[in-house]
């Protein structure tokens, strides 16, 4: 399930943007499967920390975008 360890090719453009902007963006790197599955494990994650009780919609800003 774990293809982090395979070589992915990137293109010239690629490591230019790189460069540039200090991020770059690598697409189909996983299988929508393995997606999936993190998406699981981060989400349960998130909920394990959560020390937050209100709605969302009654938290402020900050609130909203941290635990």
């Amino acid at each position: 399930m774990n293809n982090l360890h395979q070589p992915n090719a990137i293109s010239p453009e690629a490591k230019a943007f790189y460069q540039e902007n200090n991020f770059i963006k690598l697409k189909q790197v996983q299988s929508p499967e393995e997606v999936a599955h993190f998406n699981e494990v981060i989400s349960a994650e998130v909920q394990r920390k959560n020390t937050q009780d209100k709605p969302m919609d009654e938290r402020d800003t900050y609130s909203k975008a941290f635990l």
